[in-house]
């Protein structure tokens, strides 16, 4: 938890066309859903329509606790966006999302290598978010 956000600090500045704060409250808001349902990936063979009602609804038992109030509707807002992959925030966002996947397999095979889990992840991680990474 949290590595996401971790790998949008490391977003270059210079590279004014993504929003690097932006980047990391949506890696946050990603995370806080998953902090209730887990961590549902592909291989856990739950429907894409499933995953997304059951993370909308975390996040919209988090949210709730938050009353009205401008910090709930970013929260939403933020959600909404990544969901939507449609900004260039959001698809880096999705690109760490794999990227981390990767690193906890990796994390996985560390603990118990008698399973190779990686070769699973290869080529899950699209090339948005190696470009615009700083050096």
């Amino acid at each position: 938890m949290y590595r996401m956000g971790m790998c949008c600090m490391l977003l270059d500045d210079a590279n004014e066309a993504v929003n690097r704060s932006k980047c990391i409250k949506m890696a946050i808001v990603h995370d806080l859903a998953e902090s209730l349902v887990g961590d549902i990936t592909p291989h856990d063979g739950v429907a894409n329509e499933d995953k997304y009602r059951m993370e909308k609804e975390a996040l919209d038992e988090i949210c709730n606790t938050l009353g009205d109030t401008p910090s709930a509707m970013e929260i939403r807002e933020l959600w909404n966006e990544y969901e939507a992959g449609s900004t260039e925030e959001a698809k880096i966002v999705k690109d760490f999302d794999k990227f981390e996947m990767i690193l906890q397999a990796d994390d996985y095979e560390r603990e118990r290598p008698v399973r190779r889990l990686l070769p699973e992840y290869q080529g899950e991680v699209p090339h948005t978010a190696g470009s615009i990474l700083g050096s």
